[in-house]
């Protein structure tokens, strides 16, 4: 594994269009695992949502791959 691929045990999800909302700071997704609103940049960013290690206690490592499509 380099510092690009994800781990071989990660979960894969596949987001839909409506899985994207928009606020004022940007893109944001909710975590897979506990549900926090989260910015697409902080994933890229940090590998985590919002919610981890708070009173969510996620503990999800998060991955961003963008795929094309056609």
């Amino acid at each position: 594994m380099t510092e690009t691929d994800p781990p071989a045990d990660a979960a894969r999800l596949f987001l839909e269009r409506d899985a994207l909302s928009q606020r004022d700071d940007g893109f944001v997704i909710d975590c897979p695992e506990c549900g926090s609103s989260t910015l697409l940049a902080d994933v890229v960013r940090e590998g985590r949502c919002s919610g981890y290690g708070e009173e969510a206690g996620c503990g999800a490592a998060l991955w961003l791959e963008l795929v094309w499509d056609s």
